[in-house]
């Protein structure tokens, strides 16, 4: 269940930027990536999204969207025609 929602939403972020909605494109991105590290901040053990230790894992994960909120307004991203 779990993996779907993640494909689900990962799926949504090149939907968006084919309908010419870049900027929501973007901001969903972060969005996911933001809530990828909380649940590795939830999983102590490990999870298929661990990559190093759990505090770098977070602590990458939320400068990440952050970096990405920020630069969000910048986003221009030609819908496809």
């Amino acid at each position: 269940m779990a993996v779907a929602a993640v494909f689900l939403g990962l799926a949504l972020v090149p939907a968006l930027a084919l309908l010419g909605q870049g900027r929501a494109a973007v901001l969903w991105l972060a969005v996911g990536i933001l809530a990828l590290s909380m649940v590795r901040l939830q999983r102590p053990n490990g999870s298929w999204i661990a990559a190093r230790g759990r505090g770098f894992d977070v602590a990458f994960g939320v400068a990440l969207a952050i970096i990405i909120f920020l630069l969000a307004p910048y986003a221009n991203l030609p819908a496809m025609q």
